[in-house]
């Protein structure tokens, strides 16, 4: 009875048509009217690079090795959740001759972790124990800023917060607090020397001691500071690139020369940012600097910036990212920060409060981006070694921290967070044309839950594939259309939509 309601007098011709391949990801700034039904004004937690719509971003189980043996590929699951509950790690490298029998130099890496009740303990990443070893004299309500540094010939770490700077290392288990030391909220080693920015001087970049971290006597030839009091506004986040330091501020980018004696620092004005820079998300990525403003994701190559045409700088209006973090592993840029997806829709974390809803994993290669809605990270660390290399994440689930690895997993740990891929509303290159939607094929190994949407009605269908095809007759008519594809399957592959179209 539809169907000769929706045929009744009409001459209709139909057209079998390919609706999309999924390669070319979001575009959310332009006009959905103009947007071709290649690129989607709207998906989340599918991952598309390969031209169909497969499992995206998640977060598991930590793996780490087993062994130290190098060719030894094998891994156990880290599990701590029963006695511990981790909210940041950073990477401790320690460096051993001829250990276990491996010839030249060797680097034996451990994890620093800080428990939400403040605590410190150390791992051994590669081992197949649980044990956690405590670090002593040390409790920290905020979460630190931590740098490897070779001190008096011990490798350490340097563990800084407004509650003062702590060093480490694994001759004691006792952190050594260092006295009279600035509250640093960031820091980087250049040329021996430890140049930071504080929590309680938001307009000076501190510089210690040459050859001396934990000095900051402030005199010609001990440490010092250098004040910046223009209208870039306050210094939050400082790198070494390049040979130079870059200090990245509210509004813009200054650069410090800092070869020898201090006498001959230099500081000079390279960029002025019309948007707040935050400076959590900025991040040297090989030969390269990344970072988030309020207009979208720049590249800073230590001499220019440009914008990231990413296509969601609409996701990034009335949002505020005080929270952001970010690292880089494998080539890839990641962060975590909050969109505003403007669909009415709460995803995962959104249900309640949270400090961030996404997290974003661009390709620096093929500029392609991954986005993992639902889910407040915390805290990131990129761990990078002979046998070591992925992100550990932390985010906040249901009242406690959540610790794992980033991957193509498609949940978190088991809970599966919706996929969704939104198509833009279009005439399918009929303008002139009434379309009436007969029939979708589709290749899917999972269940899909298919919405045909037209400027009149909006129509879903729950399709199950069989043999991996499936195959929906819908009947839908409309001048303007768009099929959003969505599951809430942990693992996918929807591939090769194909419509048929009768055109009135």
């Amino acid at each position: 009875m539809v169907e000769k309601k929706l045929l009744s007098g009409k001459n209709v011709t139909y057209k079998k048509l390919n609706y999309a391949n999924f390669f070319n990801g979001i575009n959310a700034d332009f006009d959905q009217y103009i947007l071709p039904v290649t690129y989607s004004n709207n998906t989340y937690n599918f991952s598309f690079v390969s031209g169909a719509l497969t499992t995206g971003l998640g977060i598991s189980n930590l793996k780490l090795p087993a062994t130290y043996t190098l060719g030894d590929k094998t891994e156990r699951v880290v599990n701590f959740e029963d006695k511990f509950e981790f909210k940041a790690s950073w990477l401790f490298r320690k460096k051993y001759e001829q250990i276990l029998g491996q010839e030249g130099l060797f680097y034996s890496n451990y994890l620093i972790f800080q428990t939400t009740s403040g605590d410190f303990y150390v791992y051994d990443i590669c081992t197949n124990t649980e044990y956690v070893k405590q670090i002593l004299n040390i409790n920290l309500s905020s979460v630190p800023v931590v740098l490897n540094y070779n001190l008096n010939g011990e490798d350490s770490v340097l563990i800084c917060s407004e509650e003062g700077m702590w060093v480490f290392n694994l001759t004691s288990s006792y952190a050594t607090k260092i006295e009279n030391a600035p509250q640093i909220k960031s820091m980087c080693l250049h040329y021996e020397r430890l140049f930071a920015i504080t929590h309680n001087d938001h307009n000076a970049v501190w510089f210690s001691d040459d050859l001396n971290p934990t000095n900051w006597n402030v005199s010609l030839n001990e440490a010092g500071f250098i004040k910046f009091n223009d209208e870039r506004g306050m210094v939050n986040k400082i790198v070494s690139f390049n040979d130079y330091v870059y200090v990245f501020r509210d509004y813009g980018i200054s650069k410090i020369t800092a070869y020898a004696q201090q006498t001959e620092f230099s500081a000079n004005q390279l960029f002025v940012s019309s948007g707040k820079i935050y400076g959590n998300s900025v991040c040297v990525c090989g030969d390269k600097i990344l970072m988030l403003t309020q207009n979208g994701i720049y590249v800073f190559d230590g001499y220019s910036t440009t914008k990231l045409n990413l296509n969601i700088n609409k996701l990034l209006e009335n949002t505020q990212n005080p929270f952001v973090q970010s690292c880089y592993s494998n080539g890839k840029y990641y962060l975590a920060c909050n969109l505003n997806f403007n669909d009415g829709k709460q995803i995962g974390c959104e249900v309640g409060s949270y400090n961030n809803n996404v997290l974003l994993e661009l390709d620096l290669n093929t500029n392609t981006l991954n986005i993992l809605r639902g889910v407040d990270v915390r805290h990131l660390n990129a761990v990078a070694d002979d046998k070591v290399n992925k992100v550990i994440a932390f985010y906040y689930s249901n009242g406690k921290y959540m610790l794992g690895e980033v991957g193509a997993f498609g949940a978190l740990h088991s809970f599966v967070l919706p996929k969704c891929w939104t198509s833009p509303l279009g005439d399918l290159g009929y303008p002139e044309k009434q379309k009436i939607i007969k029939t979708i094929y589709l290749k899917s190994n999972i269940p899909v839950k298919i919405t045909i949407r037209t400027e009149r009605v909006n129509k879903t269908f729950n399709a199950v594939p069989k043999n991996n095809l499936i195959k929906l007759n819908t009947l839908v008519k409309g001048n303007l259309v768009a099929i959003d594809f969505e599951t809430s399957q942990k693992e996918c592959t929807i591939s090769s939509p194909t419509v048929v179209v009768g055109l009135v």
